[in-house]
């Protein structure tokens, strides 16, 4: 009986592990907390006795099963790159761990379960949702990501898009700051973020001859992009302060997270093997300048 639980648990969990790594499933739990910052931004006005539990629910199953059947079929897509660069051949396709037919129903099946549920919402959720799936599965994929030194900067179009799902899911106010704002937000933080695993990874993706910048331009202008969209990004997070009512302490909080990201960078620079807490400070600092302005005004 101890062998069969064994047994079980084991192949629990290397399905878990399949589950997760095909769906990359701390990516799409990241596009629903952006999703749902989107939505908190789009009703933070109103009463709280007035906000609704169910439709934040339907907006977070729809954005996290189209985000990983999106993602899902990115790999499908991607499969023969992946197979030529060491991070990825591991991956469920090129492993061989699941089926190429179980992979495609499986992302289709999300992507039109996603799709069903943001239509719950609204049409017009319903159609942004669409129009991410084609921006990311087709032109970043099909062209910004193979023939683009600069791919990262529009593709980073389809990545902030959950703010939008989110934020029309309860606004139809789309010419708003109050979209505009976090959208940007999103948007700026996603080319640090992508360009520090690009010089990380530089080898990798020259095994895949994908023309990332540092392989493109070198690494000195990488550096610089960086430094450029993150200084755009550091300066943008303060301007909650006359978007919102924010407080006195909560701006010097992001005051202080923003000079500590430039003085990580620049030690970044200096010496690359501290990408690491650059990288995760980078990562923690959006969902504080996101989600401290709303938290502040409750």
């Amino acid at each position: 009986m101890t062998n069969i639980l064994k047994r079980l648990n084991t192949n629990l969990k290397s399905t878990l592990d399949i589950y997760t790594s095909f769906t990359k499933f701390g990516i799409a739990i990241f596009a629903v907390i952006t999703a749902l910052a989107g939505a908190f931004y789009a009703i933070y006005m109103e009463p709280l006795s007035l906000l609704e539990f169910e439709p934040l629910l339907i907006l977070a199953l729809g954005v996290y099963l189209l985000s990983s059947g999106s993602l899902a079929l990115n790999q499908i897509q991607e499969i023969k790159l992946d197979s030529k660069m060491n991070r990825t051949r591991k991956r469920p396709l090129p492993a061989g761990q699941i089926g190429l037919f179980q992979a495609l129903v499986l992302s289709i099946g999300f992507i039109v379960l996603g799709l069903f549920f943001l239509s719950l919402l609204s049409l017009r959720v319903f159609y942004w949702g669409v129009f991410t799936l084609i921006l990311y599965n087709l032109f970043y994929t099909y062209y910004w990501k193979p023939k683009m030194a600069y791919g990262a900067v529009p593709g980073a179009i389809p990545g902030a898009m959950p703010i939008l799902l989110g934020f029309s899911g309860f606004s139809d106010q789309l010419l708003s700051v109050y979209l505009f704002f976090p959208f940007a937000l999103l948007f700026l933080w996603q080319l640090p973020h992508f360009w520090v695993l690009a010089l990380k990874y530089q080898k990798d993706y020259e095994q895949g001859d994908v023309p990332v910048l540092p392989s493109q331009k070198g690494q000195d202008m990488t550096f610089k992009q960086i430094g450029l969209y993150l200084t755009g990004y550091v300066l943008l997070a303060p301007l909650s302060a006359f978007i919102f009512s924010v407080n006195i302490f909560l701006l010097i909080g992001i005051f202080t997270w923003g000079a500590a990201l430039l003085f990580q960078y620049l030690k970044y620079v200096q010496d690359e093997k501290k990408w690491l807490g650059f990288f995760l400070s980078l990562n923690f600092s959006l969902i504080y300048f996101l989600y401290a302005p709303l938290v502040a005004n409750i």
